[in-house]
């Protein structure tokens, strides 16, 4: 039997591609469905999450619903379909976020972590979940780190983001890779931030075309390895694509505007990608790099935002 790949979105503060690997490589979707998962609150002690699986080529919406108790300061919940399972974020009993998994067939729910306070981002991969978030220890962290929770022993363990200058760098943004089962980190430095932010804070006027940016670093993470790819300075960044070739990126700017950039991969070069500005609602771009998605089907071809 095919097996088919899964595309999972989060419609709460962050939205990521999750999936399976696959030996097909097609520029189609027949191969894929989307599963988006939806989080609200209820009342003060319940959460509502709901689920919508969305098969492409039966053209078929399925959804259902859970309920759960609603601890967290920001609950974040994702569909785990190879464990048939949500994972959450909930407060323990120090009152520390940390991740949960609920089983949808036994109806009970496992802690998975207990070293974090804040959480970001939940990605299910074949054989660990990966997890953004601050640790309790030390205690003044402020560092959004990455963390790998296997779906077997459930072991965790801190996975390192070096870099030759900093050892504080914070994951901002992920995107996940369906064909190689790996992701793509967007981070940055928090305390070269603060820096940068005290020099542009301390200035007596502003150049009017002029705004605060800040270096963000992206890395790629496969098979265990973790690769440094490349740093560009931007006002703001919101969204994030990638398939094993390329990786696209929104950058916010209040004096020129958004733009969305491509990066590829092999030939190690960044350009502006034409005619498309946000990634907002923007969830795939195909293995082939030939055509991108939004929550409302094709808007592609890549050909037709050409690069610069």
């Amino acid at each position: 039997m095919k097996k088919r790949k899964y595309i999972l979105l989060i419609a709460l503060s962050v939205v990521m591609l999750t999936g399976c690997k696959t030996s097909e490589t097609k520029s189609e979707l027949s191969d894929y469905y989307l599963s988006m998962t939806n989080s609200s609150r209820i009342n003060e002690n319940e959460i509502s999450v709901e689920n919508h699986t969305y098969d492409f080529e039966k053209d078929k919406m399925d959804t259902e619903k859970y309920k759960m108790s609603l601890t967290a300061k920001y609950s974040l919940a994702v569909y785990d379909n190879k464990g048939k399972a949500v994972l959450y974020s909930a407060k323990d009993t120090n009152g520390n976020d940390e991740v949960y998994r609920y089983d949808l067939k036994t109806k009970k729910s496992e802690q998975l972590t207990e070293n974090l306070w804040g959480i970001n981002y939940i990605v299910p991969r074949e054989k660990d979940y990966i997890v953004v978030g601050v640790p309790q220890i030390p205690h003044d962290s402020k560092v959004l780190m990455l963390w790998s929770i296997d779906r077997n022993t459930k072991e965790v363990r801190n996975i390192e983001i070096p870099h030759d200058k900093y050892k504080d760098i914070s994951v901002w943004q992920v995107a996940y890779v369906p064909e190689t089962d790996g992701i793509i980190l967007q981070t940055y430095s928090d305390s070269e931030t603060y820096e940068l932010q005290d020099k542009w804070n301390s200035m007596e006027e502003h150049p009017k075309d002029k705004e605060f940016t800040n270096p963000f670093y992206y890395y790629q993470y496969v098979n265990g390895e973790m690769k440094y790819l490349f740093e560009k300075d931007m006002p703001q960044s919101m969204g994030i694509i990638a398939n094993k070739n390329d990786i696209l990126f929104a950058v916010q700017s209040e004096i020129d505007g958004n733009d969305v950039f491509r990066y590829n991969i092999k030939d190690n070069k960044v350009d502006k990608v034409k005619e498309l500005e946000t990634l907002e609602k923007v969830f795939y771009l195909d293995e082939e790099s030939k055509n991108v998605y939004r929550f409302n089907g094709k808007i592609g071809p890549m050909s037709r935002f050409s690069t610069s």
